[in-house]
C-alpha cells in the first residue's frame, strides 16, 4: 500500500523475494549469454571468444551443472576467471545457498535440537557466514526466514546479483560490448538497487522497527539511528526540529531505512501517520535546499 504523499510501503515478503528473484535473475541472465553469442555470430562476428562462451556454458548445462560453474566456466572462457575468495564471489555463493534453503528446505540444514532440549531452526552451514554480512535480524525462534526478512538482506541479495552481472559484461572485450545496446539494457536491467545509495556523501540511517511499538520507542530508536543531539526532546515538535537539521551529521543525501513498519502502524496508527507526515515535510525540507532525503520501509505484516 501507499503512505501519505508518495512513501511506499512493502509487504512483509519482500526481503525473500528479492533473495530468490535475484537467484533467479542470475540464472536466467547466465543461461541467455550463449543465445546472445549465437546471435552475434549470425551477424558475421567470428571473435574467437564467441565459441569459447558458447560451449563452456553449454557444456556445463548439458552437464546438469549448477549457475555457479556456469559463472565460473564463463569467466574462464574469457580468460578472466573468478578468484572463489573474492568478496563478491563468496556473497554469489551465499546467495545461491540461502535461496536453496529458503526453497529447498531439508531437515538436516533446519533442524537442530540443542542440549537443553531447544529446537533450533536454522541453516547451520550457511549462518556465519551471512551473520558476518551483518544481514541478520535478532528473533525469538532462530529461524533463517525470520531472519533475513528485513531490508539489509534485501539490499545486499539485489546488490550480488547486480555486481555478478556486471562483472560479467566487465570481462567481455571491450570491442563487443562498447556500444552494444543488448549490453546496454542488462547494464540498465541491472543496476544497484538505489544506485549510490552508499557513496561519499551519503548518510544512511537504519531503524529496527521490532524495537518500535510506540511514539516513545519511535522517537528513542530515531534518536540513536539519526544521532540526535543529548538536548533532544523526545517529542513530535522536537523530532521536526531535528530531522530538518541535521548539523551534526551533514550530508548530501539522507536515506532512511525503517524495517517492520506495521508494529508501530498497528500498534499506535494515529502516531505512525503523525511520523510519516514529519517525515514528509522534512522529504520536502531538503529538497528545496538540493538534499535528497529517502525514506525507505519494509512493513511486515502479519
Amino acid at each position: 500500500m501507499k503512505a501519505s504523499k508518495g512513501f511506499d510501503i512493502h509487504t512483509k515478503n519482500d526481503a525473500l523475494v528479492s533473495i530468490i528473484f535475484s537467484a533467479l535473475a542470475l540464472e536466467a541472465f547466465i543461461n541467455e549469454i550463449p543465445a546472445l553469442a549465437k546471435c552475434e555470430k549470425r551477424t558475421g562476428a567470428t571473435e574467437a571468444f564467441l565459441d569459447k562462451l558458447i560451449d563452456a556454458i553449454d557444456e556445463s548445462t548439458s552437464n546438469k551443472k549448477n549457475t555457479q560453474n556456469k559463472f565460473r566456466r564463463a569467466s574462464e572462457a574469457l580468460e578472466s576467471p573468478f578468484a572463489q575468495g573474492d568478496k563478491l564471489y563468496q556473497d554469489f555463493a551465499d546467495l545461491f545457498n540461502l535461496r536453496d534453503r529458503l526453497v529447498h528446505l531439508k531437515p538436516e540444514d533446519i533442524i537442530e535440537e540443542r542440549d537443553n532440549g531447544e529446537i533450533q531452526y536454522f541453516g547451520r552451514k550457511l549462518i556465519e557466514n551471512l551473520r558476518s554480512k551483518k544481514i541478520f535480524t535478532d528473533t525469538p525462534v532462530a529461524s533463517i526466514i525470520l531472519k533475513v526478512s528485513n531490508a539489509k538482506a534485501a539490499f545486499w541479495a539485489c546488490n550480488t546479483a547486480s555486481e555478478m552481472v556486471n562483472a560479467i559484461l566487465d570481462k567481455l572485450p571491450a570491442s563487443f560490448r562498447d556500444n552494444n545496446p543488448q549490453i546496454v539494457l542488462y547494464r540498465n536491467s541491472f543496476q544497484p538497487p538505489e544506485q549510490n545509495i552508499c557513496e561519499a556523501g551519503t548518510k544512511v540511517f537504519y531503524l529496527d522497527g521490532q524495537k518500535i511499538n510506540s511514539k516513545e520507542t519511535f522517537l528513542k530508536q530515531a534518536a540513536e539511528a539519526m544521532e540526535f543531539p543529548t538536548y533532544f526532546g523526545a517529542n513530535w515538535d522536537a523530532f521536526d526540529e531535528c530531522i530538518t537539521d541535521l548539523t551534526w551529521c551533514p550530508a548530501e543525501k539522507y536515506v532512511i531505512l525503517y524495517d517492520h513498519t506495521d508494529i508501530f502502524a498497528q500498534a499506535e496508527p494515529t502516531q505512525y501517520q503523525i511520523a510519516l507526515d514529519i517525515l514528509n515535510s522534512a522529504k520536502e525540507y531538503w529538497q528545496a535546499k538540493n538534499i535528497t532525503l529517502k525514506f525507505l520501509t519494509i512493513n511486515k505484516l502479519g
